[in-house]
């Protein structure tokens, strides 16, 4: 399984206030077509590798990043408040169910990079959590 899928059937068993726990590609498929329930996304993750340090062979330390953006509408409040405590919430619960995960065996644990509420209209707030973990690539 790729480390999309792996974390994302991590939130789809461990965070069942999710409606839809999907893969994107894109922000804007996530809001394609938005209900109001409230949804998680985990987008494909990027990838940085350090320099490689070895003379007969390449070995690299991947790093990947991984995005899960949460989505959830909530129009009783006029300036979004209400919205954003709703995803707040929300994000609070994937990163309790997230933050020390090992995907897989060659994987390290996830460790949280940063996380906040980057869009919000017309009663829905999204907000993006990036976790990150390290393997070992070697050719």
């Amino acid at each position: 399984m790729s480390l999309r899928s792996l974390i994302q059937a991590r939130i789809q068993t461990q965070c069942p206030q999710f409606k839809e726990v999907a893969g994107t590609a894109s922000i804007e498929g996530v809001m394609a077509g938005r209900l109001s329930f409230p949804g998680c996304y985990v987008l494909t993750p990027a990838d940085r590798c350090s320099a490689n340090e070895t003379v007969n062979r390449v070995v690299h330390n991947q790093r990947s990043m991984i995005t899960i953006l949460i989505a959830a509408r909530n129009v009783s409040g006029e300036r979004g408040a209400a919205a954003a405590d709703d995803v707040d919430e929300l994000a609070g619960s994937v990163l309790t169910k997230l933050l020390g995960f090992t995907p897989a065996i060659d994987y390290s644990p996830l460790e949280k990079v940063s996380g906040g509420i980057f869009k919000f209209f017309n009663g829905y707030c999204l907000y993006a959590l990036v976790m990150q973990t390290n393997t070992l690539i070697c050719g």
